[in-house]
């Protein structure tokens, strides 16, 4: 995580495999055809077990939480205790380092 110096704001950085870095902050939803009633939405096209609004992350102060929207292949924390199936009924912390799998593609936070 690094702090942007014009606001302050705590940003992560996705890197997502095959789709480069993104610097991120606040609710980030993510999928094939992302939509959002809030928030910034990151498209990851080109990989069909993807649903079109897959999982959501929360960047905050810092702390990244994350969420599965209900996708169809789940979503899963892959970080040094081992993979954890990330619930569709709750938010879960992010470790900084870990992998986020989705399907065929993975995102580092």
């Amino acid at each position: 995580m690094t702090s942007d110096a014009d606001t302050g704001d705590v940003v992560a950085t996705l890197k997502i495999t095959g789709h480069g870095d993104h610097q991120m902050r606040g609710l980030v939803t993510i999928g094939r055809d992302p939509r959002a009633d809030e928030g910034a939405t990151l498209e990851v096209d080109g990989d069909p077990l993807v649903s079109k609004s897959h999982l959501c992350l929360d960047i905050d102060q810092g702390d990244v939480t994350i969420t599965d929207l209900g996708s169809s292949n789940g979503t899963y924390l892959h970080h040094g205790a081992g993979e954890t199936a990330v619930p569709s009924d709750r938010w879960v912390p992010v470790p900084a380092g870990a992998e986020i799998g989705r399907a065929s593609c993975r995102e580092r936070v």
